[in-house]
């Protein structure tokens, strides 16, 4: 190949070259004018789109939680006051805890720690003709005994015994401040001669032949403590501690041979601890 046609040969290529590179670059301009366009048409299409309001269902008040607690009954006895309810002590009691118009004291049914009624004048006369009758069958008693006691002298009681036997022992046979029988006006301890308690610590002592516990409820009086009743009432058994509820109750009660507790369906047994 002579000079002359390899020049014109190179001008050919370098003219063929721009022309591809200038072509090469129209037809990228035109795909980028081309996607443009399309973005636009889009932006447009989103942009007619309106979001749907949300429906009353929906639309949810931002408050807070209620817990729903289903509709139980409640307790009766804290509706009605029973010191059941509530386990009462002598300082928040008010009143004594009654069943069927009777006062009942226990280990678990307080009396207010200011109930101070004094000797129930009724009680005190029947207890006297009691007396009389069981001196007449031939019984060691005299006409005096342990009646009402006070909030405080139950107190100053319960401290000297728990102080000689141990608070443990001595809650078998005495009563805590407030839970004893005695200050309802209406519990009667009987003495002897000696002025004992009636037949205590007698070995030959038996419930079904001593005169007091066969024929006191003649006069308005229960036996209120016997050894094999001490889960009911909490107390071992004293042959001298009387409880007036007038002659009707206590014969029903006498011949139910059941505590005062199991008669009336009233809670006995031990403090709550």
């Amino acid at each position: 190949m002579s000079n002359h046609s390899a020049g014109v040969y190179r001008r050919r290529r370098v003219f063929i070259l721009v022309f591809g590179l200038l072509l090469l670059i129209i037809a990228v301009s035109l795909c980028l004018l081309l996607t443009r366009g399309d973005d636009q048409q889009l932006d447009a299409q989103v942009a007619d789109i309106q979001p749907e309001p949300a429906t009353q269902a929906e639309v949810t008040p931002n408050t807070p939680q209620v817990e729903v607690t289903p509709n139980t009954p409640q307790d009766s006895a804290a509706k009605i006051g029973d010191p059941t309810a509530g386990a009462l002590t002598p300082q928040t009691a008010t009143e004594p805890f009654t069943r069927d118009g009777v006062i009942v004291v226990n280990k678990k049914h307080p009396l207010p720690e200011s109930y101070n009624p004094g000797e129930n004048p009724e009680a005190v006369a029947a207890l006297k003709k009691l007396i009389q009758s069981g001196k007449a069958a031939g019984l060691d008693l005299i006409d005096s005994w342990s009646g009402f006691r006070s909030y405080t002298y139950q107190s100053t009681l319960f401290n000297n015994y728990s102080a000689s036997s141990g608070v443990t022992a001595a809650e078998t046979y005495s009563a805590r401040p407030g839970y004893s029988e005695h200050q309802t006006g209406l519990a009667f301890d009987l003495k002897d001669s000696t002025q004992n308690l009636y037949r205590i610590d007698d070995p030959t002592y038996k419930f079904d032949t001593d005169w007091v516990a066969q024929h006191c409820s003649d006069f308005g009086f229960i036996l209120r403590y016997r050894d094999e009743w001490q889960s009911e009432t909490g107390y071992v058994g004293e042959p001298w501690h009387l409880r007036y509820l007038g002659v009707e109750l206590a014969k029903k009660v006498a011949t139910s041979g059941k505590t005062l507790e199991a008669y009336l369906g009233v809670e006995g047994g031990d403090y709550r601890r």
